[in-house]
């Protein structure tokens, strides 16, 4: 069987069988599969392609990190707004990697 009609019965939109590479690639690392190793499973010679073609996924990374980050030094975004001069930095990296998706 082709691949549209097992779309249609699948009751999916019509959509190009290279595309489901990267709806993988985008759910993988959604997931937080390490960049190096989806680079790997798709065949990339360098993750810099790989980085470079979802960075979309990476911003959200980002953000997740960010809030990893903050967790682990026990500090949110509002209380370094709020804090003395010294949170000033940190408190623009934050906003920097929040605030731009």
């Amino acid at each position: 069987m082709s691949f549209y009609p097992l779309l249609v019965r699948a009751g999916l939109p019509r959509i190009r069988f290279h595309d489901l590479r990267h709806s993988a690639v985008t759910l993988l690392l959604g997931l937080g599969i390490h960049p190096k190793i989806v680079s790997e499973m798709l065949g990339h010679s360098q993750i810099g392609i790989t980085l470079d073609l979802y960075s979309h996924v990476t911003a959200t990374m980002q953000q997740e990190a960010v809030r990893a980050f903050e967790g682990l030094l026990g500090v949110r975004k509002e209380q370094v707004n709020t804090g003395t001069e010294a949170h000033a930095p940190v408190a623009q990296w934050i906003e920097q990697r929040t605030s731009n998706p």
